[in-house]
C-alpha cells in the first residue's frame, strides 16, 4: 500500500529484471526492488524476465503477496531452451595441412519468440574467430522464428552448437588428409599473444598446450591405434577428441563493469556488497577469497550480500562467464582501497609512516618491530572516533571497468563404446585439459568441470527437446521421456589443468562455467565417428535410433 513492490526471484540478472518490471507496470525504478534467492543453479534459463511482472501485478491488484511455482511440465513449456542449430562449415586447406580459408553458415531456431537468438548469432561469431589462425574467416548467421518453444540463452550460449560442428568437421578433415586430429589441431590454433584473424591479441591462451598435455595423459596415439583394432564384432571402440574456447565477459561487444563496495566492521570482520549473482556457482565464496587475499582476512570473515536492487551496487549479471573475471578484479580494486585505508589509519595509531607499516593477520605492524602493531579491531575505533582529526567509515567502493577481452581453453579427450545393435553409445572415459588461468578454489572448479560434462554429455547423446511440428507442442516434458545423463551413466573423468595465470585475470584466473560444456559434444562424437570407421555423423544427439540408421546404411 505504500507503492512499492518487492520481487524475490531466481534471477541470473536483477537490476535488469528490476528495470523491465518496473516498466511493464509503469513504475519509477526506485518503487520495484527485485532480490535474488537462493538457487542452485541457472544456467542461462534464468537470464530473461518471464512471470515476475504477473506476480508483481497480482500482487498490486490484491495487496496480497503472490508466489508462481511452476511444475515440471509447464517449466518444460515456458523455459528457454538452447537453440536448434543447422550449421555448414567449408574449409580450405594448405597441402601441408594449414587453415588456408573457412566458411560457416549457422542458422538457429530462435522458436516464437525473437528472445536471445539475435545475440547468440552474435555470439557465435565472436567464438568462431578465436581458435585458429586462419586468416580468411567467413561466418553468416541468422536466428529464425518458428512455431515452436522460445530458445534462448543455455550454458555455452551458441558455444556447443559452433564448436561441435567446426570440431567433427577437422576431424573428417584429418581423416581426408591422413593426419592425426592432435597433429591438426597444433598446425592450426592460436599461440600465446598472437593476433587472430580480426587482429586482436589473444593474451594468454594455451590451447596448444592443453592439446599437447591433454595428449600425453590421455596416451591419445596409442589408445587411439588400440581403439581402432577393436572396431568388428558388436561392441567397437572409439577414441576421439576436440578443442573449445569461451571469453570472459561482454567486451569487447558491449562495455562490461560492475561495481563492489567493503565495509569493515567494528569487530575487525568485514561485509562485501556485489549485484553479481551466485546460482551455484560459488561466486560468493570466490569473492570472499579474492578480497580476503588483498585484507589478509579469512573469507569466513568476509560476509557476501548479493544482488539486491536496493541494497547491492549495479552489475550487469551471472552470463558471458564474466563473475570471477570482471567481479573478481573489482574485488580486488576494493580490497586495495580499504586495505590502503586501513594502512593509512593504522600507521597513524603507531606514530608511524604508511610506508614503515604492514599488514599480517588482521593487524597493522611495524615492519622493523613486529612487537609494535594494531589491530583492525583497533583501527576501525580510532576512524569512528576520529583521532585521525574526524570521524570516518572504513569503507571502499571501485568499479572495475573491462578493457581486455581473455578467453579459457579446454581440449578434451573420450573413449566411447558402442553398441552396433541397439546404438548405445557407453562414455568410458573423458579427460578435458582446461586452461583457465590460475585456480583460485580447486573444489568449485572440479565441481564447474563435473556440471559442464554432464550437460555435454547429454547434448552429445541423449538430451533432444522433441515437438510436434503441427502444434508446435513438445511431447516430452518430463524427465521420463526427456531423457538425461544419470548419476550411474557418468564416465570417469579425468580433470587436468594448465595453470598458467592470465596477466589481466584476478589474481590470474579465468573463467570455467561454459567452456566446462563447449568441448564436450564434438569429442563425443568425433569418438563415436572413429568407433564407426570414421563415419560422418552430421546430427545431434546421437541417439540410439540414428546411430542404428547410420549402422545399418554402412552395411
Amino acid at each position: 500500500r505504500e507503492g512499492k513492490l518487492t520481487i524475490w526471484s531466481s534471477s541470473q540478472n536483477v537490476f535488469c529484471f528490476r528495470d523491465v518490471i518496473a516498466t511493464a507496470l509503469e513504475l519509477p525504478q526506485n518503487k520495484v526492488r527485485v532480490i535474488k534467492t537462493v538457487s542452485g543453479g541457472a544456467f542461462g534459463g534464468k537470464l530473461e524476465v518471464m512471470h515476475e511482472p504477473v506476480a508483481g501485478f497480482l500482487a498490486m491488484k490484491t495487496y496480497r503477496p503472490v508466489k508462481i511455482l511452476l511444475d515440471r511440465k509447464e517449466t518444460f513449456v515456458s523455459s528457454r531452451c538452447r537453440h536448434e542449430a543447422i550449421i555448414t562449415v567449408s574449409t580450405g586447406m594448405s597441402k601441408d595441412g594449414k587453415i588456408v580459408a573457412q566458411h560457416v553458415k549457422s542458422y538457429l531456431n530462435t522458436g516464437a519468440y525473437a528472445g536471445a537468438g539475435p545475440n547468440t548469432v552474435g555470439a557465435q561469431s565472436g567464438k568462431m574467430f578465436i581458435l585458429y589462425n586462419g586468416r580468411k574467416m567467413f561466418y553468416r548467421g541468422a536466428s529464425f522464428y518458428t512455431n515452436a518453444p522460445n530458445a534462448g540463452a543455455m550454458r555455452g550460449y551458441g558455444c556447443p552448437q559452433i564448436m561441435a560442428a567446426r570440431e567433427t568437421h577437422t576431424d573428417q578433415i584429418a581423416v581426408k588428409m591422413g593426419i592425426d586430429p592432435v597433429e591438426l589441431r597444433l598446425k592450426n590454433v592460436v599461440r600465446p599473444y598472437e593476433e587472430n584473424c580480426m587482429g586482436n591479441n589473444m593474451h594468454n591462451a594455451r590451447v596448444a598446450e592443453c592439446i599437447e598435455t591433454g595428449a600425453r595423459l590421455f596416451d591419445w596415439k596409442n589408445r587411439r591405434k588400440k581403439a581402432g583394432e577393436l572396431q568388428t564384432g558388436r561392441y567397437r571402440r572409439g577414441v576421439g577428441m576436440d578443442i573449445a574456447v569461451h571469453g570472459n565477459g561482454w567486451y569487447p561487444v558491449y562495455q562490461d563493469l560492475t561495481t563492489i563496495t567493503i565495509k569493515m566492521n567494528n569487530d575487525g570482520t568485514a561485509v562485501l556488497l556485489t549485484g553479481t549473482h551466485d546460482l551455484g556457482t560459488g561466486a560468493r565464496t570466490i569473492l570472499a577469497q579474492i578480497a580476503g587475499e588483498v585484507l589478509e582476512l579469512s573469507p569466513e570473515h568476509i560476509e557476501v550480500i548479493e544482488a539486491d536492487t536496493d541494497v547491492t551496487p549495479l552489475d550487469l549479471g551471472a552470463q558471458a562467464s564474466r563473475t570471477t573475471y570482471v567481479g573478481g578484479n573489482a574485488a580486488i580494486l576494493a580490497a586495495k582501497n580499504l586495505r590502503n585505508q586501513l594502512i593509512s589509519e593504522g600507521a597513524s595509531i603507531l606514530k608511524l609512516k604508511s610506508s614503515e607499516v604492514q599488514i599480517k593477520d588482521r593487524l597493522v605492524i611495524s615492519i622493523n618491530d613486529p612487537k609494535i602493531s594494531c589491530s583492525y579491531t583497533d583501527i576501525v575505533a580510532s576512524a569512528q572516533a576520529g583521532r585521525n582529526g574526524h570521524q570516518r567509515d572504513l569503507t571502499a567502493t571501485e568499479t572495475f571497468e573491462s578493457i581486455n577481452s581473455i578467453d579459457s581453453y579446454v581440449a578434451v579427450f573420450t573413449e566411447v563404446e558402442v553398441d552396433t545393435e541397439t546404438g548405445k553409445v557407453r562414455v568410458i572415459e573423458i579427460s578435458p585439459t582446461h586452461n583457465s588461468g590460475r585456480i583460485i578454489n580447486p573444489l568449485l572448479f572440479e565441481g564447474q568441470v563435473n556440471g559442464g560434462i554432464h550437460m555435454g554429455l547429454g547434448y552429445a547423446l541423449s538430451e533432444e527437446m522433441l515437438i510436434d511440428s503441427s502444434t508446435g507442442r513438445i511431447t516430452n516434458p518430463n524427465f521420463k521421456k526427456y531423457k538425461m545423463f544419470k548419476a550411474v551413466d557418468m564416465p570417469k573423468i579425468n580433470i587436468t589443468t594448465i595453470e598458467s595465470p592470465e596477466e589481466a585475470g584476478p589474481f590470474g584466473a579465468k573463467s570455467i562455467g561454459e567452456c566446462a560444456t563447449d568441448g564436450v559434444a564434438g569429442a563425443i562424437v568425433n569418438a563415436v565417428s572413429h568407433a564407426l570407421g570414421n563415419v560422418k555423423l552430421d546430427r545431434m544427439p546421437l541417439t540410439e535410433e540414428y546411430l542404428k540408421t547410420v549402422i545399418k546404411t554402412q552395411e
